[in-house]
């Protein structure tokens, strides 16, 4: 009587064909269907970008809000990863320089470090530059939106009244995710 045919791969065929049936199923997997393509795009962050700027502005006692960004939260996002930069530049009209301001960030009511200005002593009337940055991750379940804003504030608010040159500006970058 003869041998048997061996069965394809010896000892092994069953065990292989177990393989390439595993290896079918997780290329299954790989592969997109719809569902699956749309949750993967409900999983993409939202990127949100805004610039407010306030022109002719004069500095007044105590931290002030110079300008703010509001942003929506998307349906079904529960983080927001933020960062607000804040630049302004305001004119010493009285002190000569002697004076000075500073500014900061507020995430969602989180007020940043204060940052000083940075003078240009070399001018008859200095101009004070104060650049400002702050960056939080937030969970944002249950809001409607997050504010970030701009403030400032003089060591002596008589120095920096009102001129059309001074201005605040504010640049939020949002990105809203699912945790």
């Amino acid at each position: 009587m003869a041998d048997p045919t061996p069965a394809p791969g010896g000892d092994l065929g069953p065990i292989l064909e177990r393989f390439r049936r595993l290896e079918r199923d997780v290329a299954d997997l790989k592969t997109a269907t719809g569902t699956q393509r749309a949750l993967a795009v409900r999983r993409l962050p939202f990127q949100d970008f805004r610039v407010g700027q306030t022109a002719g502005i004069g500095l007044s006692a105590g931290w002030n809000t110079y300008a703010t960004i509001t942003l929506a939260v998307p349906e079904d996002r529960t983080r927001l990863q933020v960062l607000g930069i804040g630049t302004a530049a305001v004119l010493d009209q009285t002190s000569g320089g002697l004076t000075t301001s500073y500014g900061r960030i507020l995430i969602d009511g989180s007020a940043s470090r204060e940052f000083p200005a940075a003078k240009d002593a070399g001018a008859t009337l200095v101009n004070n530059v104060i650049t400002a940055t702050s960056a939080a991750v937030i969970d944002v379940t249950g809001k409607a939106s997050v504010t970030v804003a701009f403030q400032l504030q003089p060591l002596n608010p008589a120095a920096y009244p009102a001129h059309a040159q001074n201005f605040a500006q504010l640049a939020v970058i949002g990105s809203f995710t699912i945790a």
